[in-house]
């Protein structure tokens, strides 16, 4: 139960946020950026999809942000080395593709004491991946703060908007120039998430979310092929 508690201290879920266009939602970012270097932070903003790491890098560019690329798996063991520990120094932001976030266990008995603010900009079309995600910042040892964001131009996320659902947003304060959590949206999302998880026999590597599932959707029974 102790060692709940201290977790449960030491890592914070925010609810999912969310902008109507991605240029928004870059703004936003780069807003959250801002605010979390300033608070001393190191940064973690990580993508799923390298077409998505190409476009963050791009916005990073423009906007004339320093950043550094992960290139090794961020193990506990990794960021408590040495050659691993410049990602950890304050208001340090590091893009990472997920793939590079293990899945881990209970951390080792030495704790990470950098505030770590982890950023993930989309959600992967299997589950298991953003599970992965959650499953890191919850025991990789460290006080993290894990946020996702997205725009309704994420396939995803349009394919999850309805009117009822556009209106109750609009309620809490929607507009074309700022975030907004939904809970509806993220539990609409997670169960479509969940429901399709039987559906994918395989995790083919893809350079986007609409790729992924073109090369990842289970083949037909044979019956469907013949007509």
């Amino acid at each position: 139960m102790l060692q709940k508690i201290k977790q449960w201290l030491r890592f914070r879920r925010f609810d999912d946020a969310y902008a109507t266009t991605k240029e928004t939602l870059w703004t936003s970012i780069r807003q959250s950026l801002e605010t979390q270097i300033a608070a001393g932070k190191a940064i973690l903003l990580v993508v799923h999809f390298p077409d998505t790491f190409s476009y963050i890098q791009n916005q990073l560019a423009e906007s004339s942000i320093d950043y550094e690329i992960a290139s090794k798996a961020l193990t506990p063991e990794f960021l408590l080395e040495p050659s691993g520990s410049p990602i950890l120094q304050p208001g340090r932001i590091n893009l990472v593709l997920s793939a590079l976030i293990p899945a881990i266990g209970p951390a080792t008995g030495r704790n990470i004491e950098n505030q770590l603010s982890v950023l993930v900009v989309e959600r992967h079309p299997l589950i298991d991946h953003d599970k992965r995600i959650h499953n890191f910042c919850k025991h990789i040892g460290a006080a993290i703060e894990l946020g996702y964001f997205q725009s309704f131009e994420d396939p995803l996320v349009a394919a999850e908007l309805n009117e009822m659902t556009l209106m109750l947003m609009e309620q809490l304060g929607l507009n074309d120039h700022s975030l907004i959590n939904s809970m509806t949206l993220t539990r609409r999302i997670d169960r479509k998430l969940k429901r399709d998880r039987a559906r994918y026999t395989s995790d083919v590597d893809a350079d986007n979310y609409q790729q992924w599932l073109e090369r990842n959707q289970p083949d037909q029974p044979n019956e469907a092929k013949a007509s």
